[in-house]
């Protein structure tokens, strides 16, 4: 026997109400998959919104009956102010004939079955979204958009994301002050769940500031300037019908002491004590998501702040990338990686001398005649965010470089195409939103050219590490690749060959392209 250790039938008590809702869904998908490229070569959802909004503002609202021949008409208008298309009579009459018949399913409607835990059976709702009436007296027939069709119509579109929680808030105080609290104990419910997407939103949006790919900052402005200016709103009627709830449940409280509760009072004091749990939670969800929302803004900034130190910590030849993109007609979302460091430039911190000169602050003078040495206790120490980057930046490359070193010893020879398989395989496609990644093949490509290849001496570099310090003009973040790839190798390595390869490219996904390079190592036993 199984154990029960959950509650499934109280899970799914509301499927058949589920699947009322859904069911005018499927039979819109039907349709859409019915209409047959031959016979209907337009896009079948222009098509199907377009019969139905034209039923429902012409017919329903304007209360007239539509005939075939205004249906006919309407298409023809349709697809040569949407589609540009221009049909003669004749096309128009079939298209519109075949695409009624789709939408009627011969008049049978369109059948969803499905098991309902409740009557223990299988059962089956059955939708229209059109339907005909004959006018006998007229002996015509007419076209009109059902309910089930008018209530699909208007949920596709009936409320915006973001004023779904205000939206349930007013439902919800309407049921409370109506006495339905066994509906509004599935509205808060609803609400509760809303709260919980709202803050999962939030957290993507955050996800998609850090790796994003030229969409995350309308996202963001979306989410700014739309959902951020309701949250006031929504305080506001948080509290208002927190409440009204309160005032509600106490009345019955005092019912309670006075001993006149009804078996009915019992029971909805029960569903409101529910109510107020699920309340309370809500609420906490809502003011953690307003603190949050609060500090978005600090943390798209220091985001940007890292995202930029991260990508432009080594020189870009401007003109020449500007110049590729133009050529081979690039993305021009990518260009904002190159300007951004121009317009936005990262100014290192240093230490002005001439405070060396400013007034300083003394001290009253001590009365102890005895001199005594004063020791000041050194402040606690403060990493900064250069500090997190830097260190995020040296762990990424060193298990980029771990990973190339890898390659070269395993087969000596390869592609950056190679390269990218062997870092998906090792970390999965994640591993590409990593802007340190593009970072470190930036770096790679940018040695100086030898003969046509870029080579990296790696005995040379380990001789000057032990003898010298190096040379002040040389790059630093070169120098930290190059000498992180000489202490990583194994000394029978002495040379890594990199090969520009400028009609090939590699595909790192999320629609980032990179010029291919070609590796090879070179070994004391293969020179």
């Amino acid at each position: 026997m199984v154990q029960r250790m959950y509650n499934p039938r109280e899970y799914l008590k509301d499927l058949d109400s589920r699947v009322d809702n859904i069911k005018t869904y499927q039979a819109f998908f039907e349709i859409a998959n019915s209409l047959g490229k031959e016979k209907c070569p337009y896009d079948p959802f222009v098509i199907i919104f377009g019969v139905l909004a034209f039923l429902f503002y012409e017919g329903k609202l304007a209360m007239r009956k539509i005939d075939v021949s205004a249906l006919i008409s309407f298409m023809r208008e349709l697809l040569y102010e949407v589609l540009e298309v221009e049909l003669n009579l004749d096309d128009a009459k079939e298209l519109t004939f075949y695409v009624l018949e789709k939408m009627q399913n011969k008049g049978m409607g369109f059948n969803l079955g499905y098991y309902s835990p409740k009557y223990k059976s299988a059962r089956e709702k059955n939708t229209k979204l059109i339907d005909i009436k004959l006018d006998e007296k007229a002996d015509r027939i007419y076209y009109f958009i059902t309910n089930d069709g008018l209530d699909f119509y208007l949920k596709t579109k009936e409320f915006i994301e973001e004023s779904q929680i205000t939206t349930s808030l007013l439902v919800f105080r309407a049921q409370i002050r109506r006495g339905s609290f066994g509906h509004a104990l599935e509205t808060v419910c609803e609400l509760k769940i809303k709260v919980h997407r709202r803050l999962d939103y939030k957290n993507e949006l955050l996800e998609l500031l850090m790796f994003g790919a030229g969409e995350e900052n309308e996202k963001y402005r979306q989410f700014h300037n739309s959902v951020n200016q309701l949250f006031e709103e929504e305080e506001i009627l948080f509290n208002n019908v927190y409440e009204l709830l309160t005032k509600v449940r106490e009345e019955y409280l005092v019912k309670t002491n006075k001993r006149m509760l009804t078996k009915k009072d019992e029971e909805s004091l029960q569903i409101l004590t529910q109510i107020d749990q699920e309340m309370k939670e809500t609420t906490f969800l809502h003011k953690m998501l307003l603190t949050e929302a609060a500090s978005l803004p600090g943390e798209k900034e220091k985001i940007r702040l890292m995202r930029l130190n991260s990508a432009f910590s080594v020189r870009f030849d401007f003109e020449k990338e500007l110049e590729d993109f133009v050529t081979e007609n690039g993305n021009p979302q990518g260009l904002k990686y190159f300007m951004e460091p121009l317009f936005l430039p990262r100014m290192c911190k240093s230490f002005n001398m001439l405070k060396v000169f400013a007034p300083q602050k003394v001290s009253a003078a001590s009365q102890d005649t005895d001199e005594k040495i004063i020791e000041f206790k050194a402040g606690a120490f403060r990493e900064k965010l250069d500090d997190q980057v830097n260190a995020r930046i040296g762990t990424n490359f060193k298990v980029y470089a771990g990973l190339l070193i890898h390659s070269l010893l395993e087969k000596k020879e390869f592609t950056l195409q190679d390269w990218v398989l062997e870092i998906r395989r090792a970390y999965g496609e994640s591993a590409f939103l990593n802007g340190d990644l593009i970072s470190f093949i930036i770096q790679l490509n940018l040695f100086e050219k030898d003969g046509g290849m870029r080579i990296i001496d790696l005995e040379e570099i380990r001789l000057r590490m032990y003898t010298h310090n190096g040379d002040p003009e040389e790059n630093f973040d070169t120098v930290y690749l190059e000498r992180l790839l000489a202490q990583m190798t194994p000394p029978n390595l002495s040379k890594i060959c990199l090969e520009s390869k400028p009609d090939e490219e590699s595909e790192l996904g999320y629609g980032i392209k990179i010029t291919n390079i070609r590796f090879r190592g070179i070994f004391h036993d293969s020179e």
